[in-house]
């Protein structure tokens, strides 16, 4: 799913709310599957970084003050999913040169643009994916020691990050999308830990 042509002057969480995705999020119309189909039995969630409000299906960090071992490790793990959100433009961007420069068109034009190529990107990589974007593009991690392959869509255009977008106000998560992500807490330090988290947080490696 995707949603185009919010200003940017608007926060993260603002963008999110004005959706169709958000709307139908929030009126239980998104149809998740039952939690019972997750090993840990815990529900399915979408993860978000520090600008979204905690909610029953938003997974976001935990402050860093105060922080229990067992939050560190919810940290990073969730910081290892979020990285993979934030590489999505950059693969998308790595074929659609378009995107590495001004778009000198009407900013309507522009919507449709960038929704042509998000369409056409996920067609070709679902039908074509072993060429469009073969695996020695992607990154690619060994769970066993936390390293990461680095794919070469890194050579296919520019290194560059993101400007951050102006944060909202902070939204006091409701009691139910709490305990929800302490599931995830008991989850990521019991049945579904990983070899390498404990010495990675140990080392003050939370990226």
């Amino acid at each position: 799913m995707v949603d185009v042509g919010c200003n940017g002057r608007v926060s993260d969480a603002g963008v999110l709310q004005e959706t169709t995705f958000y709307r139908k999020l929030k009126n239980g119309a998104l149809a998740f599957p039952k939690h019972d189909n997750t090993v840990g039995n815990i529900n399915f969630v979408f993860v978000a970084d520090e600008a979204f409000a905690l909610t029953e299906n938003i997974l976001k960090p935990f402050l860093r003050k105060d922080l229990t071992p067992e939050k560190q490790i919810f940290n990073y793990r969730l910081s290892r999913a979020l990285r993979c959100v934030e590489k999505a433009f950059e693969v998308l961007a790595a074929r659609f040169l378009i995107f590495h420069t001004t778009i000198h068109v009407q900013p309507s034009k522009v919507d449709n643009i960038v929704t042509a190529c998000v369409v056409l990107h996920n067609f070709l990589r679902r039908n074509h994916g072993t060429q469009y974007t073969p695996g020695s593009m992607l990154d690619r991690e060994d769970l066993e020691d936390a390293s990461v392959f680095e794919g070469n869509w890194r050579n296919e255009q520019p290194q560059g990050h993101f400007d951050m977008l102006r944060r909202g106000p902070q939204v006091t998560p409701a009691t139910e999308a709490s305990v929800n992500r302490d599931k995830y807490v008991e989850y990521f330090n019991g049945p579904g830990k990983v070899p390498f988290q404990n010495r990675m947080v140990g080392n003050r490696v939370l990226r």
